[in-house]
Order: C-alpha cells, then sequence, then structure tokens
C-alpha cells in the first residue's frame, strides 16, 4: 500500500522552524539565561536524576485506540479480506514517585503503580471515550490496577552527563487471572531504557531514546515477549523556556520466544509519528500533551488487521518536583 509522504513534510517543515526560525521568539527568549537546572523533561522521556532528598511525582495518561479489522476467506477473491471491524481502546494510567539517594547525583529510585481500560466494541465507529464506560450491548469494558514496579535511574558515565540509564522491574497485580488476561497483564516485566541528549542551538534539543522489554514467561504463557523501542524527539523552547514544542518519531517492535534459547520472531510493529507540546511554568513544575499518528501498524496476525487510518493516540501527563 502506498503511503501518503505529508506527515514527512510536516515533520520537515517543524524541523527548519525549529533551526531556523530562532527570531520569532527574541524578544521573549534571553539567550544568556543559565539553563543549567531547568527540566529536561519530555512527555516519557526524562534524562534527569534527581539530587538528594528531592521527590519526583510524575503521573502519564495515555488513550490508544484503532479498528480491528476481521479476516474472512473469499474462493472469489483467492485471499482474505476484512469481513467486519470492531474497536480495540485502551487507557493507562500511571503514577511515579522518585526519590533522590545519591550525593553525588548518580542514581535515584522509584516506584510506580499502573492503573488500565481497555474495551472490545463491536460497533467500530463508536467513540474511544467509550472505555470509560461500563459493558453495553456492543461491547464490554475491563478495569483494574494491573502492575507495581520498582525502577533505577542512574548516570554510568560521570563526564557524559546526557546519557542516562533506567531499569524496572514489573508485578502483575489484578486482583484475579481473568482479568489479568483482559487487561493483558499476566506477566512479570523487566525494561532498560537509555536516554540520550544535546543542546544542539539555543533552547533547541535532540533527544534520543532507545529500550528493550522482556515480558518473562509463567504458567499462564510458556514463552517470553520481547519489546524494542527506539524514538527521536526535537524539542524547541519558547518563551524564556516556559512553552516547549517537539515532534517525534518512535518505532516500536514486538518479538516472541516459542522455544528456550531458540530465535526470536517478530509478531507486531508499528513507526509512529507525532508531536507535543510542554508548558513549564516552574522549574519544579511540567504539564505536556501528545499526539501520535502511524506510518506503519503491523499486527502481524492471520486473522485480523489493525486499520491504520482508524488510529487514535493521545497522552496528557504532568511532573512535580518537591
Amino acid at each position: 500500500m502506498k503511503t501518503s509522504n505529508h506527515p514527512f513534510k510536516i515533520l520537515l517543515v517543524a524541523f527548519l522552524f525549529f533551526y531556523f526560525g530562532k527570531t520569532t521568539t527574541a524578544q521573549y527568549d534571553n539567550l544568556s539565561l543559565d539553563t543549567t537546572h531547568q527540566i529536561k523533561f519530555y512527555s516519557a522521556v526524562s534524562p534527569v536524576i534527581l539530587e538528594k532528598d528531592d521527590i519526583e511525582i510524575y503521573m502519564f495518561n495515555s488513550l490508544v485506540s484503532f479498528w480491528d479489522g476481521l479476516y474472512q476467506y473469499s474462493s472469489v477473491l483467492n485471499g482474505n479480506y476484512i469481513a467486519d471491524r470492531r474497536r480495540f481502546s485502551s487507557m493507562d494510567n500511571v503514577l511515579r514517585v522518585s526519590y533522590g539517594f545519591s550525593e553525588s547525583k548518580r542514581w535515584d529510585l522509584g516506584a510506580t503503580i499502573q492503573y488500565r481500560q481497555v474495551r472490545l466494541d463491536n460497533e467500530a465507529r463508536s467513540s474511544p471515550f467509550r472505555v470509560f464506560e461500563g459493558d453495553s450491548f456492543s461491547g464490554n469494558s475491563e478495569r483494574g490496577f494491573t502492575r507495581l514496579g520498582l525502577q533505577v535511574r542512574w548516570m554510568p558515565l560521570p563526564k557524559i552527563p546526557e546519557l542516562t540509564l533506567q531499569s524496572s522491574l514489573r508485578f502483575p497485580i489484578a486482583k484475579n487471572e481473568q482479568l489479568k488476561t483482559d487487561l493483558g497483564a499476566q506477566r512479570m516485566s523487566f525494561d532498560l531504557n537509555a536516554t540520550w541528549y544535546n543542546e544542539v542551538l539555543a533552547q533547541t534539543f535532540l533527544f534520543l531514546q532507545t529500550g528493550w522489554t522482556t515480558r518473562f514467561k509463567n504458567d499462564l504463557r510458556d514463552y517470553a515477549t520481547h519489546h524494542a523501542l527506539g524514538s527521536v524527539f526535537l524539542v524547541k523552547g519558547f518563551f524564556n523556556q516556559k512553552i516547549y514544542v517537539f515532534p517525534s518519531l518512535t518505532y516500536f517492535n514486538s518479538m516472541e520466544q516459542f522455544n528456550k534459547g531458540g530465535r526470536l520472531y517478530q509478531t507486531n510493529y508499528q513507526l509512529l509519528w507525532g508531536g507535543g507540546i510542554q508548558y513549564q511554568p516552574t522549574t519544579q513544575m511540567s504539564i505536556f500533551t501528545q499526539f501520535q499518528a502511524p506510518f506503519i501498524l503491523e499486527s502481524g496476525s492471520e486473522v485480523s488487521e489493525w486499520i491504520k487510518d482508524s488510529y487514535t493516540a493521545f497522552s496528557l501527563g504532568f511532573r512535580v518536583l518537591i
């Protein structure tokens, strides 16, 4: 299928604006301002290590919804066609509290709890916001606390403070096995992420993030699942770094290991473009919102297809430093 290059044009225009449109905010931006202690935190990207005894409260809310097209075989077409559609929606709410333990500001610790709501609606044109409703004639909704996790964030190389690593271990906590299955939270998981940033121009930052997540096998699932992630953010600050705007590009890949020590088989993958805006009234608080849309959205299923044009993804979050 031919993919429109319109989103690429949007990102290109944004890139040129960020690099050459500096004069449009010159009357507001004090370029000699010391930015050492400004919060370099955008959406889910956080390379900040907390000072000793500092506390960080972070809340992230993400709504994702798309059509799942169900295949049916046609002898006339000699192949599959989409015979029906249904809407899948999920709302994830993540709360994380971190504490600065290190005198040298090399590492900090955090705890995370996640609450999830999901809905599978046979009425494909229904609103994604019906994920907040209960069961109805067209679909079912499930909700509950899904995972509790512990996180460590550290700076491995003092001479390269722009590089940080984050690792977490998450445990399923849904109240029963059926709810764990319905919410997709049956297994313990471990993830490791690396974030690097560079101030390429005054108040213009390039962020690179890569990560790997492993969801371990258990009694319900006899094989491990692995996820690879890579993201690029270009962040531009305005109005003395009160407002940040950031286009982004994200790649996500899921793989299954069906046999111990065997090869990894790719199951689905996504390439998403997006953008967001962050308001930072003080260095202790930031509020952000972000959207994403797919270049590529592959389910990897032989019985259904994720409909790219139906994909909706929005997030809203905040960070408070105490």
